[in-house]
């Protein structure tokens, strides 16, 4: 819980043929997250079989700036593991500084998990987590609010408002309004985590006497 306010504040048409793979660890093309071939497993990941599918019909999924029949694309289960490579794989991106591949895996494939394994998974919480601090690495702040805040939702009403990871994305949550131009908003969160922090650690924790301290900052200025 280190985070620093600072200073307030193509796909070608037609995608090429490829093989199909039984799981996105099949493809040794998924390195490259910006090429064709990892949004095609994106597709397959994310398609499924739907009520339409199976009733015959089948329906476009649209992949980029290609459209791909949903018939031509097959079942494909999503492990842990799958979960795991992509989130690793963004985060390398993104010290590399390509936060455009980076998010649009992550946010793939956390849309294609959370029905699978559940919003409040562990797992799905640390892609979650990810997704949203490179949003926020990124500039993107409003996205990132948006999902800290959802994190925040869920976390709390599992493991109740003290939690550390519930606490970190409400001082994250702080960071956005202050970068959003809503201090207020950053002020009120803070002053509830500072109580809530309080409680936990004790007034004399350092962690709780720097964040007592950067309230008496911003409303300084």
């Amino acid at each position: 819980m280190t985070d620093n306010l600072g200073d307030y504040a193509t796909l070608s048409a037609t995608l090429p043929e490829l093989r199909h793979p039984t799981e996105l660890a099949a493809l040794p093309e998924i390195d490259d997250l910006a090429g064709p071939a990892f949004l095609y497993a994106e597709a397959v990941v994310a398609t499924g079989k739907s009520p339409a599918v199976a009733a015959g019909h089948a329906p476009a999924a649209v992949v980029g700036a290609s459209v791909v029949s949903a018939s031509a694309v097959p079942d494909v289960d999503i492990s842990r593991g799958d979960l795991r490579r992509v989130v690793e794989r963004a985060r390398e991106l993104a010290d590399d500084s390509r936060y455009d591949p980076a998010l649009h895996a992550l946010e793939t494939m956390v849309d294609a998990v959370v029905p699978v394994f559940g919003s409040r998974d562990a797992d799905v919480v640390e892609a979650r987590m990810q997704l949203a601090d490179l949003r926020f690495e990124d500039g993107a702040y409003a996205a990132a609010a948006e999902t800290y805040r959802g994190l925040v939702e869920d976390l709390t009403a599992e493991r109740g408002p003290y939690d550390e990871q519930v606490m970190f994305c409400q001082r994250k949550l702080a960071s956005c309004d202050v970068r959003l131009g809503d201090v207020v908003a950053a002020l009120t969160r803070l002053r509830l985590l500072h109580r809530q922090m309080a409680v936990r650690y004790g007034e004399q924790d350092r962690r709780v006497i720097e964040l007592a301290n950067l309230i008496r900052n911003i409303e300084a200025a």
